[in-house]
Parts: structure tokens; sequence; C-alpha cells
């Protein structure tokens, strides 16, 4: 019987091999920044940027722009790319239009595919198809808007006379 007693218990030799208790580090589980990723046919796009879908797009083919190539991405490359592509939507939008308002004219052609240079000559055979000839315009009219975003809104009387002024510098 006192080998009995001298044997711990299950609990007992459970509760020697534990250690005291401690906050599990699991890292951040929400809000984490879009990134901006290279993809495999050489454009860059934003996506979310959590390491779920980090590992996803990875195993696609995409990689991951560092901090610096992303800076350099967002200074100096984006303005230029999207202006190409508001260009490349214009052009589209006209030939599509023009497409449809004559009805003898049907544009069968994958137009997203095509870059620049092959839309405006597509536009130039479409003018000679119509009869007349076609140039494409682009400018955004209008104003911007005059904000005063130097001083910061600290109460309603600071946003009554900020809503006063700037009822005033448009007329009202």
């Amino acid at each position: 019987m006192d080998q009995a007693v001298d044997k711990p218990s299950l609990l007992q030799r459970i509760q020697s091999r534990t250690t005291p208790t401690r906050q599990a580090n699991r890292g951040q589980i929400y809000n984490y920044a879009p990134l901006w990723f290279g993809r495999p046919d050489g454009s860059i796009v934003k996506l979310p940027g959590d390491p779920q879908n980090r590992a996803y797009y990875e195993d696609k083919g995409f990689t991951v722009l560092r901090p610096e190539e992303a800076a350099e991405w967002e200074a100096e490359y984006r303005p230029k790319t999207l202006a190409e592509q508001a260009e490349k939507a214009a052009l589209i939008s006209t030939i599509r239009r023009i497409g449809s308002k004559h009805p003898g004219v049907e544009i069968v052609d994958n137009l997203d595919e095509l870059g620049t240079a092959d839309l405006k000559e597509f536009l130039e055979e479409l003018g000679k198809v119509t009869g007349a000839p076609v140039k494409v315009l682009a400018k955004r009219y209008g104003v911007e808007p005059d904000r005063d975003v130097s001083v910061p809104v600290r109460d309603g009387a600071e946003l009554q006379e900020k809503i006063a002024r700037a009822g005033a510098r448009m007329g009202r």
C-alpha cells in the first residue's frame, strides 16, 4: 500500500508538466494595410495585405513590392499609367459610341487588348468608314473646390463660421 501513496495521481503528473499562464502572441489579426503586388503579366495592382491573401496571391505568381518600390511606383509610374489608361478608355468609349450610332458598323474586335496607338489607328479607319473624321478631345472641366483644410474644426461655432465663409465665397 505504501507504493500506491507514493505514486502521484494523474492530475498531479499533468500539472507538474504545465507551465505558468502566458498570453499567446499570434500577431495582428485585422487592419492590415493593402499592398502593391506585381502581377505575372507585368501590371501592378493594390490588393489586401493580410497574411492569407498575401500567401494566396504569391501562390498565383504575384510578387509584393518592397516599400521603396511601392513609393517609386506611386510617385513616378502610377500617374503615367493612369493617364495612359484614361486615354485608352476615352478612345474605346468613342469607338463604341460611334459603332452604336452607325447601324452599318459592327465592332467585333476586343478593344481592351489593343494599345493606344492601335486604337487611334482603328478610330481613323472608323472615321473613313463612317465618312466623318473623328478626333477625341479629352479634357476634364470643373473647378477644384476652395478648401480651407489648414485649420481643424474644434467646435460647432467654428464650423458655423467656416460654413458661412464658404457660402459667401460661393455667392449665397
